[in-house]
């Protein structure tokens, strides 16, 4: 059965391991709801899909933004009338009302969706069926169809048919970053690259993409030391490990994370991280996207993309200066230096 959100992670800070999370059977593809509407107060909602090649869904329009970073696999995407092939740490972003749908390429392909507001979470609940496996069926069966997802999807989904695959007539090409509203696809450890001391963050979706709503960023580094304990009180965030051994500090409690595993933190939750293994790596979903603000004014920009072996001072005179404008209000003492901010 379906393992709910409801009740055991309400507004507070929570923590799913790989495989747990409410779980449903769309087909054969399946779909893990890590975060919704109620648990991210109303902000947004992510999930996790995972199917077979030949696995899709019909081409739809949605009423919000929502965003795509591969974990696995391979996906062909629509977006308009341009096809995308994604591969691993590839991103793309779907504003609202634009013409999508996707194929899964790969025996086993896994990505992530976030959507502003939360309401593919409420699609895929009614959609499927209560799952309790941890990988999604095999055989992979049936896609579902566009009138199933148009019923689900109702008011919030516009289906407009079947998903028809690009048969190799050519992919559309990675963009950038862009500074407006528009859908884009982003290659892997493409964006907007900040070097804070010894870590590497880069921007996948910000402010002036996404209209304020949301941040989408990957972080990694070195092994290295705790961040101090802090809090926002507008900004929730929410971690998932990519790569490595990841520690989230989440209202007092500790969290060690290895790949699959994610924390929530709402706003005015107190919490920290360190990164635990050398090349660790974890991706972030950060509601409201003005938090651009901090990576801007503390990091650096950074034109290449690994982090250096000799890391750059951290620049913690910024945070103190900024700290109250950035929304971080730093918990217990704090001299100031770079190891007691940042590891």
């Amino acid at each position: 059965m379906a393992q709910a959100l409801g009740g055991r992670l309400g507004r507070a800070c929570y923590c799913l391991r790989s495989g747990e999370g409410e779980s449903y059977r769309v087909g054969g593809q399946l779909v893990t709801i890590l975060a919704d509407k109620e648990t991210t107060e109303g902000r947004f909602d992510l999930v996790r899909i995972s199917g077979g090649k030949g696995n899709t869904f019909p081409l739809h329009r949605a009423v919000s933004h929502s965003a795509i970073y591969v974990l696995e696999g391979s996906l062909e995407l629509q977006l308009n009338d341009e096809h995308f092939m994604l591969t691993q740490g590839d991103f793309a972003s779907i504003p609202a009302g634009v013409v999508q749908g996707y194929e899964m390429k790969s025996h086993c392909t896994q990505f992530l969706l976030v959507t502003v507001g939360g309401h593919k979470s409420s699609l895929f609940r009614a959609l499927g069926t209560a799952y309790s496996a941890p990988i999604h069926p095999a055989p992979c069966g049936e896609s579902p169809t566009p009138e199933d997802v148009a019923k689900a999807g109702a008011p919030y989904v516009e289906v407009l048919g079947s998903y028809k695959p690009a048969n190799q007539k050519g992919y559309g090409y990675y963009g950038k970053l862009p500074d407006r509203v528009i859908p884009y696809v982003l290659e892997a450890r493409e964006g907007e690259r900040r070097l804070l001391g010894d870590q590497l963050h880069t921007l996948l979706l910000h402010r002036e993409a996404a209209d304020n709503a949301m941040l989408c960023a990957t972080a990694e580094g070195p092994k290295g030391l705790k961040v101090i304990d802090h809090y926002h009180e507008h900004i929730t965030e929410t971690f998932y490990c990519l790569r490595g051994r990841v520690s989230v500090w989440g209202d007092g409690v500790e969290y060690n994370l290895v790949p699959g595993d994610l924390v929530h933190v709402p706003t005015k939750g107190v919490h920290a991280y360190r990164l635990d293994t050398h090349d660790a790596r974890f991706f972030s979903v950060i509601t409201p996207g003005d938090f651009v603000n901090f990576f801007r004014t503390v990091g650096d920009p950074y034109k290449e993309y690994v982090y250096p072996p000799v890391p750059s001072p951290f620049h913690a005179d910024r945070l103190f200066q900024y700290a109250e404008q950035l929304d971080i209000h730093i918990v217990g003492s704090a001299a100031g230096t770079r190891d007691e901010i940042m590891g």
